[in-house]
């Protein structure tokens, strides 16, 4: 659901027509939740919060 999600909105930028192009928007989005995962995981460190249970789907 979140790739179909992500999908709908990177249709719209213009340019991104081949795999080249696709790549580096994935890396720089791929980047951002690196920090974001790292940014959340410092807080629950800060706080003794715990992460929200979640299922590994993996990719066929």
């Amino acid at each position: 659901m979140l790739t179909l999600l992500l999908a709908e909105f990177l249709e719209g930028i213009p340019g991104l027509d081949t795999r080249g192009d696709v790549r580096r928007i994935s890396d720089t989005v791929a980047k951002k939740i690196r920090v974001g995962i790292a940014e959340i995981r410092r807080h629950r460190e800060d706080t003794g919060g715990t992460a929200l249970p979640s299922v590994i789907i993996r990719s066929n």
